[in-house]
């Protein structure tokens, strides 16, 4: 399918997005491709129309596959889940986007396909406006020297305390910036300090 085809093209910007702009910026710039592809498809009047939303949507697809599903795993879930239930939330992409592709058959099967291309845009809209309140990777935020605000994100995303969400970011700082050293190139982090 054509969709599947313009995959590989998100993919290849998802990763530099995700790694210059951050976690949360990228998965806010991927939901608006699915926006735009839902809404070319409910309004569609030609084939020709149907297809560019269809790779919209794949391009979107591909966008999303760095921050979200990264190396089989999840990289932003990888990056704030506590390590006891990380293993547990890693599949819940990949379920969740299996899940979601049920629903849209289901809607297909029942509505008239307008309509239900017209339905498809409430979820990309609804994780739009999520994403807007959650605070940044704290991983992110401490491979490029936002030591505070990374402790900060940390307090939000597990209610711990400040001094212990400090300590905790401080020590992923240390050990993003020991990793770099040891690469022969720093391209993985584009923002760390020398």
């Amino acid at each position: 399918s054509i969709h599947s085809a313009a995959t590989p093209v998100g993919s290849f910007f998802s990763g530099m997005l995700s790694d210059r702009w951050g976690r949360k910026l990228a998965l806010m710039v991927s939901t608006l491709p699915y926006i735009v592809g839902w809404l070319t498809l409910a309004l569609a009047d030609s084939h020709a129309l149907v297809l560019a939303g269809r790779v919209i949507c794949g391009v979107a697809v591909g966008l999303i596959c760095r921050p979200c599903t990264g190396d089989s795993r999840s990289v932003i879930l990888g990056e704030v889940a506590e390590p006891r239930i990380r293993g547990l939330l890693s599949g819940a992409p990949h379920m969740s986007y299996s899940l979601g592709i049920l629903m849209v058959y289901i809607l297909g099967a029942s509505l008239e396909w307008h309509l239900a291309a017209g339905l498809g845009v409430i979820l990309p809209l609804v994780a739009l406006a999520v994403f807007s309140f959650l605070p940044e990777s704290p991983v992110w935020l401490a491979r490029h020297d936002r030591v505070e605000e990374a402790s900060k994100a940390l307090v939000w995303l597990r209610g711990g305390d400040a001094i212990q969400a400090f300590c905790a970011a401080r020590h992923t700082a240390a050990k993003a910036v020991a990793f770099c050293k040891s690469l022969e190139t720093n391209e993985c982090f584009y923002a760390l300090p020398s």
